[in-house]
């Protein structure tokens, strides 16, 4: 019978949790039960609304307003979140790190990196003038330990002094170097340009400019070494009209008629829009140095270099060289598809290497191979026998076409 009860007593100690080394006998231990729910020692289990609550099933969360199990989605319907949260399907509230996350406070932003709130950092966008720092605490530039340096002067080693360069206007290239308020080629322990000099921005150098001797430019303008003109930016730049300002910071001439004393090269037109001479004029585009603008019937304005049609010596490998009868130039552009011997309306119909030749104006044309009419037979550029080199109609000298004879 002793043994009887030591047996029984063993049992009714294991289901009711006691025993010697099983651990604490609280089944809440180390469990972590989310919002609006509670743990329940009657089976360790997190209930809504209180242990007494109900247990939310897969896909549902607790609504900790009610003390109910919801859907999950149900709590997030229509919830729209900012500054990087996301909305808890638990209560429905935005979270910084969503589901379980945190709720910012004023003065705080989320970490969308580490999904937690951080105070907010005032001096994130704040650019503070030269010498002066930021202060963390207001988001307000400070000039040592005192407040902002006023218009006019400047911080210098933690304290506002008189600043040399207010009020000075630059030109030419040149930079106001803030030790002296002189304006200097390179700014900054740069050198000041004498009479004759011009100053190189890109070198921070003055260079000997004999046409600018003498030579005094206002309204922003500065001397072109290569005529003595002054011109919005100086070398290459815009000559501004009488009605126009020259804007510094774009060296463009504003105002009145950009396109006044503009003079266009290369086949280019000057855009009314900014002054600048593009293929094409307005909404065009500038042709490189070297190239000029090509103007064909049936296709849009564009920039070429120059090219020997016999020899199809572009640089890009995909563009054919066609020759201009008209204008008498020559340029790049793609092939056509035209073979040789086929009708064509003009050179851009033709397959490389091949001009729409035309006996007359007003006559339909045909594909024909280039040739130079300067050269003998088996030469480079001649045509293969038997036939020979014709001369292009109303074309230069040396640009023929093979014909058959």
């Amino acid at each position: 019978m002793r043994i009887f009860g030591l047996i029984a007593s063993f049992l009714l100690g294991a289901a009711i949790g006691i025993g010697v080394g099983c651990g604490s006998s609280n089944p809440c231990s180390g469990v972590a039960c989310p919002a609006g729910t509670a743990c329940s020692l009657a089976d360790g289990l997190c209930h809504c609304g209180g242990p007494s609550g109900e247990v939310c099933s897969e896909g549902a969360a607790c609504d900790p307003v009610a003390g109910v199990c919801v859907s999950a989605s149900t709590l997030c319907d229509g919830v729209v979140c900012d500054g990087g949260t996301q909305c808890d399907p638990a209560d429905g509230q935005c979270k910084c790190g969503g589901s379980g996350g945190s709720l910012c406070g004023d003065g705080e932003v989320c970490d969308v990196t580490r999904g937690v709130c951080r105070p907010v950092d005032l001096c994130a966008e704040v650019a503070c003038p030269e010498g002066e720092r930021c202060d963390a605490t207001t988001g307000t530039c400070r000039c040592g330990d005192g407040p902002t340096c006023t218009v006019g002067s400047r911080c210098e080693s933690g304290t506002c002094e008189p600043d040399p360069c207010y009020g000075v206007t630059c030109t030419g290239g040149t930079q106001c170097d803030p030790a002296d308020g002189v304006c200097k080629c390179g700014g900054a322990g740069g050198a000041v340009c004498g009479a004759g000099e011009t100053c190189d921005p890109d070198a921070g150098a003055c260079l000997e400019a004999p046409n600018c001797l003498g030579v005094t430019c206002t309204g922003g303008l500065s001397c072109d070494p290569a005529d003595g003109i002054c011109k919005c930016g100086g070398q290459g730049g815009a000559i501004c009209g009488p009605q126009q300002i020259c804007d510094l910071q774009s060296a463009t001439c504003i105002g009145g008629d950009p396109c006044a004393n503009v003079t266009c090269t290369a086949g280019t037109t000057c855009d009314p829009e900014d002054g600048t001479c593009k293929c094409g004029g307005r909404g065009g585009v500038p042709c490189d140095i070297g190239e000029r603008c090509i103007e064909v019937e049936g296709t849009p304005p564009f920039c070429s270099s120059p090219c020997t049609p016999v020899f199809q010596d572009c640089n890009d490998a995909e563009e054919a060289c066609y020759y201009d009868a008209i204008r008498d130039l020559t340029y790049c552009h793609a092939p056509g598809m035209a073979p040789v011997g086929a009708f064509c309306g003009a050179s851009l119909d033709c397959e490389a290497q091949l001009h729409c030749d035309r006996e007359s104006a007003g006559t339909p044309g045909r594909c024909r191979y280039y040739c130079d009419t300067t050269v003998g037979p088996n030469q480079p550029g001649s045509c293969a026998v038997p036939s020979y080199c014709d001369p292009v109609f109303d074309a230069r000298p040396d640009m023929g076409v093979c014909k058959d004879n």
